[in-house]
């Protein structure tokens, strides 16, 4: 089945939705069933060889694992465990539709294995009609730490976080979905860390609206055929992987060689691969590989972590990746995927659709690249999906163009005062003097460019003028300078309030039904 253009990405359309109750869906919902269907069918009969078998073979093997059989249609998405958006959170809504409208399922990759970005969940709260912005800390975690090193929170840390909540959020809290994140939170007596107890929160908050996902962490599933194939092949895969870079920072008119990422290291002795080396306990490190005739040995940075036998890793069975998982696990080691290669096994192996949102999809172009290069495989469709929530917090007239208007009168008050006293009657004798003053200079720069003791006095005597036509006016300084301390107020307050990257949890029912109404309906993905 050929693609059609409507299936297609357009990525001139990855604009983020300006406005409250804004969607960006694309390609066309319409077009999504078809996509689906076209991926699964090329996917299902790829020849490619990797790790000994077919794409097409470990596909099938990836699917089984995940939802049984290979036969139903699989949407996939995901994000990191963190408070998500709700333009996040429209991913979520968009696949469990359309996986119904397909009548197949669901996946949300649980990106637990990235560095936590933040400790404190951001909180815009307004008193008296003013915006401040305020920090809600959930974990004391390490810097540098993944969110699956984050540990559980304790019956009394899960009493502390709410009451903070409660007291932070304020008149809105029992409006929010507060109560029911936490009531999530409550209710997972099984939960191993905070990822777990995160996610049962926000599934809880899910269920009031119908929306369900079956939500798996990737730190679970780090041991892939993938995985082995570019320890197998590391420069080979490297060689590809920076050749899409480059592609990318050329067509995108970036320059140097770590945005929007790094490329891989590669020398004479060894070569890093595009994987994470992690233990429990440490920041997650680079992975290296170097290869002799009998073995394979794996390095985070500059640590030895494993030596792998090459007829382990070639013996084309699913016992390479149990071997290589039981070598790292004897010295407390594990391998996690990176962005790109998270979403290139994501894509080829598992998804019928894979759901980005704006800048993961963006970026996704890179793994597109690496499919025709590596993988000699055209890179299946993907779709992107994203919204607009704004909170009801006041904003303010004030603009940079005010600021801007403000910085302007404020240094003509300093070099050209005369501009504000002009109708003065009473300044009459000194704005004379200043315009012969000015005539006085522009005579010297032309018949005596060099008198600079000359040119240097009628300055000064400018200056000193300057000085007396602001003292006519002595407080206009002070409430220039207190203008522009409130419009820079008035802006910062209205960057908080305009905000769209708030936890969907702070939002009250009726703007997310309102977003619920926005996106497409089970029926609008025409089969």
């Amino acid at each position: 089945m050929p693609l059609t253009c409507s299936m297609m990405l357009d990525f001139t359309t990855l604009k983020t939705p300006p406005k409250h109750g804004d969607v960006l869906i694309t390609p066309d919902p319409n077009a999504l069933p078809s996509a689906v269907q076209h991926n699964h069918q090329s996917l299902s009969q790829a020849t490619t060889i990797i790790a000994g078998q077919t794409l097409a073979h470990w596909r099938s093997q990836t699917r089984q694992k995940f939802v049984g059989n290979d036969e139903d249609f699989i949407i996939v998405t995901g994000h990191q465990p963190d408070f998500i958006h709700p333009g996040v959170w429209a991913k979520h809504v968009v696949s469990a539709r359309l996986a119904k409208a397909l009548r197949g399922m669901v996946v949300n990759l649980v990106v637990d294995s990235d560095v936590v970005k933040r400790r404190s969940l951001p909180v815009p709260v307004e008193r008296d009609g003013r915006v401040t912005l305020k920090r809600l800390p959930y974990t004391h975690a390490g810097k540098a730490l993944s969110y699956e090193q984050i540990p559980k929170l304790s019956d009394e840390q899960i009493d502390t976080f709410a009451s903070l909540a409660r007291e932070t959020i304020g008149r809105n809290y029992q409006q929010s979905q507060w109560p029911a994140f936490l009531s999530g939170i409550r209710q997972a007596k099984d939960a191993n860390d905070w990822v777990d107890q995160a996610v049962a929160g926000r599934r809880e908050i899910e269920a009031g609206y119908g929306i369900s996902v079956l939500d798996t962490r990737v730190s679970a599933h780090w041991c892939t055929p993938f995985v082995v194939d570019m320890l197998l092949n590391a420069r080979t895969f490297a060689a590809s992987y920076n050749r899409a870079l480059k592609t990318y920072r050329k067509e995108n008119k970036i320059s140097g060689h770590s945005r929007p990422i790094p490329d891989l290291l590669v020398s004479d002795d060894r070569c890093e691969v595009a994987l994470w080396a992690h233990t429990a306990d440490a920041p997650r490190q680079r992975l290296f590989v170097t290869t002799d005739d009998n073995q394979v040995h794996l390095f985070a940075d500059e640590t030895l972590i494993a030596n792998l036998p090459l007829t382990t890793l070639r013996s084309h069975q699913c016992s390479a990746c149990k071997e290589l998982a039981a070598h790292l696990q004897q010295s407390g080691w594990e391998l996690r995927h990176r962005a790109l290669t998270l979403t290139l096994w994501a894509r080829l192996l598992l998804a019928d659709l894979f759901i980005h949102g704006i800048g993961g999809a963006k970026y996704d172009r890179i793994t597109d690249s690496i499919m025709r290069d590596y993988y000699n495989i055209e890179a299946p469709t993907m779709a992107c999906v994203s919204a607009t929530l704004h909170l009801p917090l006041p904003t303010h007239k004030a603009n940079a163009a005010h600021l801007h208007r403000l910085y302007r009168d404020a240094r003509d008050w300093q070099y050209n005062p005369h501009l504000a006293l002009i109708d003065q009657p009473s300044t009459k004798e000194l704005l004379a003097t200043r315009q012969a003053l000015i005539t006085q200079s522009q005579q010297l720069r032309t018949t005596s460019p060099k008198d600079h003791r000359a040119r240097r006095k009628v300055f000064d005597d400018l200056r000193q003028l300057n000085a007396r036509l602001q003292q006519l006016q002595p407080e206009r300084q002070a409430a220039i300078d207190t203008q522009i301390t409130q419009t820079r107020q008035a802006i910062l307050e209205n960057e908080i309030a305009k905000g769209r990257e708030y936890f969907f949890g702070l939002y009250d029912t009726a703007a997310l039904r309102q977003l619920l109404a926005a996106l497409p309906a089970e029926q609008d993905f025409a089969v």
